[in-house]
């Protein structure tokens, strides 16, 4: 990495003063790259193969460069790297086989580039064959059908994958080999650039969920993007996420706002395709490796060009002191914890998960067994009722007593207390409201990626806050929590609550009654959908939502019904007298 900026000077300038800088750099490498110490003793701290797969390109573009006054020494030096590095990385993915994630696919497309460019080597031609055969391998394995990663970290390495790929492709059609693959690239990678504007936040940075990073998402890979593979709604976003110009006045915008991509196994609500808009991602995806973090049913929040509450991201680096004790424990995540213990992430995965998408309303239910060596079960459900609120109804079965159950939100702004539970001191912010009182409650603050430096890597102390109970054996436990944001202060919220399921939000005359499968029988309005939302507006005209049911009834009439378990919303006629 530190050859790119001489590399870059020179291309900019033409001034041969930089080449001259990064040979001399290069030289002084060559000559002590085999006295570099190391500190994992089983990664060899230059032959490695991500070093290998990575370091090359710097040297390979430094050595394509026009440039006479080039020592011949550094060409007997460059392409014995060159040899060297191709002739290893061939026994690498030679007798290791497939490997899923990102290191092979490094390794292979570095084997891949030195075959095209040194034809000279007599095993040019075994290295071309064997690094395509791996590529194409992770092509169809390491990628979801909806284009996310399988690392499941949309910046490192998502990232990290697509940009080799992208590569690839420019490679395989500039020298005209194997078009099959190429098109087949050209594919699976449009769907990456999909999946990447789903995630994107208003702000235009990428979550920092797993080992990612947050930051400004490079525009450049969008730029490209929507040129290469012909995406009029990337330049919406450029326009619309990032204010840059874009060809056409009035660019087109992806046809979905809210998405639940089942195969990667991320969710995110959302309002609209602006920086003011209202915005959730949640992950519940399993542990797909060593870059996992220890969370489940977690999720990240903006609103009004804010983020509200966030993940705590990678650290500075992996050699960041709190990377494992703190970054990746469930603790600094927003989830629902037990003792401050972290989850069995390795067999926990979301399960049952029901997916729900309007105009008015976005539905996200699913359970995780990452505590059952604790004998609790939890399944967490989320509503988005747009663009008002959110609402969190966690649930958990405890086969103990004893247990603290905690539920945590990571927040860059300021909490204070109030009547109804806490509010931020800043505008644009967020009431966090609580029907149930009798909660402990804890405050502390915690290092996580920053939000207000878009360079990625970078990392700030934020304020998080956590509800706790104690768990009794053989008795439900529930935590309710809604989180409404607001550009300016507004009116008070009143939020209450007579029984477990139940809630009654009241703001400026409005009432929402919601009832979280309370079984039938129970409420006067008798419905076995899974979420029922009746709202009184001021006029007094009531309306309702049904999320995964067959009938709704009120007072011994049928509002709605349906022969089999759906989706509905609609408005309650007042009966005929």
């Amino acid at each position: 990495i530190w050859g790119r900026p001489l590399n870059a000077a020179f291309v900019i300038t033409g001034e041969e003063r930089y080449i001259a800088a990064m040979e001399d750099l290069f030289l002084q490498w060559y000559d002590q790259r085999n006295n570099i110490t190391n500190s994992i003793p089983d990664l060899d701290v230059v032959y490695y193969e991500l070093g290998l797969g990575v370091r090359n390109r710097i040297f390979i573009e430094f050595y394509s460069f026009p440039f006479p006054k080039r020592k011949w020494q550094t060409d007997e030096k460059m392409l014995k790297t060159m040899l060297g590095a191709a002739r290893w990385l061939y026994q690498l993915e030679h007798w290791e086989g497939y490997r899923s994630g990102n290191w092979q696919i490094h390794g292979s497309y570095m084997l891949t580039q030195i075959a095209l460019t040194f034809p000279e080597f007599r095993e040019s031609q075994s290295w071309l064959e064997l690094g395509l055969r791996r590529l194409r391998e992770h092509l169809e394995e390491d990628f979801f059908e909806d284009g996310g990663h399988s690392e499941r970290a949309p910046r490192n390495y998502t990232q990290a994958t697509y940009v080799a790929y992208r590569n690839l492709f420019y490679l395989l059609t500039q020298h005209k080999v194997d078009e099959r693959l190429a098109d087949r690239i050209r594919e699976r990678m449009s769907r990456t650039i999909d999946w990447w504007m789903t995630m994107l936040a208003p702000t235009g940075e990428v979550p920092a969920i797993n080992d990612s990073h947050r930051g400004r998402f490079p525009v450049f890979l969008l730029q490209d993007a929507a040129a290469f593979y012909q995406k009029p709604e990337v330049y919406g976003i450029l326009k619309q996420l990032f204010g840059l110009p874009v060809p056409s006045e009035k660019p087109v915008l992806p046809v979905f706002t809210s998405r639940n991509m089942a195969a990667s196994q991320f969710a995110v609500m959302r309002t609209d395709w602006t920086r003011e808009a209202l915005y959730m991602n949640i992950n519940y995806g399993p542990w797909s490796g060593f870059h996992t973090h220890e969370d489940v049913l977690d999720f990240e929040a903006y609103a009004y060009g804010r983020p509200l509450a966030v993940d705590a991201g990678i650290g500075l680096t992996y050699d960041d002191t709190l990377y494992v004790p703190w970054y990746k424990s469930s603790r600094a995540h927003n989830m629902v914890v037990v003792n401050d213990l972290n989850i069995e992430r390795r067999q926990t995965v979301g399960k049952e998960i029901r997916w729900h998408s309007s105009r008015t309303m976005d539905y996200f239910s699913g359970g995780h067994d990452g505590y059952s060596f604790k004998g609790i079960q939890h399944r967490r459900t989320i509503l988005f009722v747009k663009p008002e609120y959110w609402v969190f109804y966690d649930q958990l079965t405890c086969s103990n007593g004893g247990d603290t159950l905690q539920w945590y939100l990571h927040t860059p702004l300021n909490l204070t207390k109030t009547k109804e539970g806490f509010t931020s001191r800043e505008t644009p912010g967020f009431d966090l409201l609580l029907p149930h009182q009798d909660f402990r409650v804890r405050q502390g603050q915690g290092m996580a990626a920053s939000t207000v430096d878009e360079i990625p890597g970078r990392t700030q102390k934020i304020q998080w806050i956590a509800f706790e109970q104690s768990s009794f054996a053989n008795r439900p436990a529930e935590f309710m929590v809604v989180l409404a944001p607001f550009r300016e202060r507004r009116s008070e919220i009143r939020v209450s609550s007579k029984e477990p399921g139940y809630l009654l939000i009241e703001r400026d005359g409005v009432f929402d009654e919601l009832r979280f499968g309370i079984p039938p029988g129970n409420v006067p309005s008798d419905s076995d959908a899974e979420l029922l939302l009746i709202r009184r507006e001021t006029n007094g005209e009531r309306k309702f939502w049904i999320v995964n049911g067959t009938y709704l009834n009120e007072k011994g009439r049928t509002v709605w019904k349906s022969s089999s378990k759906r989706s509905a919303e609609g408005v309650i006629s007042e009966p005929k007298r």
